[in-house]
């Protein structure tokens, strides 16, 4: 799964939300997702309640975390990788538990997409190098 900007959030909330997703996939690879918040949003939050939940500390994005910790430790049944542009200025970089951080050079939050050479290495990596993990975090030598 490949999710950019605030998708990242949505497949992380879906992986959550869903009883069986975790189990059933591979990797998932973050790019530019505002795991702390959206730095424009406390600018732009009047626009609506939707984007007003955006801001850096919001309650729903720690609520995030704070189950991923609970369902999945520092080792989800996945390989999980997370990207952001070196000249990233719209989200304060951060990581789930379990993840590792990659830059991509002189790229800026939307710029990073067009790295397209770059993050396919970085997909072939996750293919080749994914750890394998039971939903219960213990190493397996079997995908469920």
């Amino acid at each position: 799964m490949v999710a950019h900007s605030i998708g990242g959030l949505i497949a992380a909330k879906a992986i959550l939300a869903s009883p069986t997703i975790g189990d059933r996939l591979d990797g998932l690879l973050m790019i530019s997702v505002p795991l702390s918040g959206f730095r424009p949003a406390g600018l732009i939050g009047f626009l609506s309640p939707w984007v007003r939940g955006l801001t850096i500390g919001a309650g729903h994005i720690e609520e995030i975390r704070r189950t991923w910790l609970k369902r999945f430790g520092d080792h989800p049944p996945f390989a999980i990788k997370t990207v952001f542009g070196e000249k990233e200025s719209l989200v304060r970089i951060e990581h789930l538990p379990g993840s590792s951080l990659t830059f991509i050079p002189d790229a800026t939050h939307s710029s990073v997409l067009r790295s397209d050479v770059e993050l396919a290495e970085i997909i072939r990596a996750m293919i080749a190098d994914r750890p394998r993990y039971s939903s219960n975090g213990r190493p397996s030598d079997t995908r469920p």
